[in-house]
């Protein structure tokens, strides 16, 4: 991303990758339950079980605000690589506009 010091650049890449990556953190989040009960098992001890029960339920509470952060993130830097690259295209038709002397 270099260029000139004077120009707008934003890694639109990056900003989409950091929005799935949110998503993922989300995902796998929301997923600790599931996880645990494939888990039991494999656990041995009841209070280990217990344990995670637990943790799971108290974790569940604190989740959601969480979730609500990132899920907001997301959403965000998705709407920012749209209307960035909304303007950039609007940019680029009015200067090939202004090229062909149709500039109005």
């Amino acid at each position: 991303m270099g260029g000139a010091p004077d120009r707008l650049a934003v890694d639109l890449t990056g900003l989409e990758d950091f929005a799935r990556t949110l998503d993922s953190v989300r995902t796998t989040m929301n997923g600790t339950r599931k996880l645990f009960n494939s888990y039991e098992a494999k656990l041995g001890s009841d209070k280990v079980s217990g344990a995670l029960d637990s943790f799971e339920r108290n974790w569940k509470d604190g989740r959601k605000e969480i979730d609500s952060q990132l899920e907001g993130l997301s959403k965000m830097a998705d709407t920012a690589v749209r209307e960035i690259k909304k303007a950039d295209k609007d940019l680029a038709d009015q200067l090939a506009k202004s090229a062909k002397g149709d500039g109005k």
